[in-house]
């Protein structure tokens, strides 16, 4: 279980039986938040969205979850999520091949040129 979401089972009967319900309630029209638990309105239907159900790894979750709290609740996780999957479709993000490729190229000058010359010995490496 995620670290952000885990909870005992004594904290959330404690947290239900802190709330009484009116006899005549109607939840259709609520959802349930998956961070807190809480019923809110469900959200208006955003033109060009469609709601998925995904598995991913907690780390991964739980990474975009804190980079969402730093935004104090201006951006969300989902949002966030969501911006890093365009960049990556859109060629924004990083090439790490093309990167790595320059890096192997220019090792591979530097010790053609004879020892000493590359880089990770000049920055003390080894």
């Amino acid at each position: 279980m995620s670290k952000r979401t885990a909870k005992t089972l004594e904290q959330v009967q404690r947290e239900n039986d802190a709330y009484e319900l009116p006899d005549k309630l109607d939840l259709t029209k609520l959802r349930r938040t998956g961070r807190n638990g809480r019923l809110l309105p469900q959200p208006p239907v955003e033109p060009g969205k469609i709601r998925i159900t995904i598995r991913i790894d907690e780390d991964i979750y739980d990474w975009f979850g804190e980079q969402a709290d730093k935004h104090e609740g201006r951006v969300g996780y989902q949002t966030l999520l969501n911006n890093a999957l365009r960049e990556y479709i859109e060629g924004k993000a990083p090439k790490f091949e093309g990167t790595l490729r320059r890096i192997i190229r220019e090792e591979l000058q530097a010790t053609a040129k004879g020892p000493g010359k590359s880089r990770s010995f000049r920055l003390g490496r080894r």
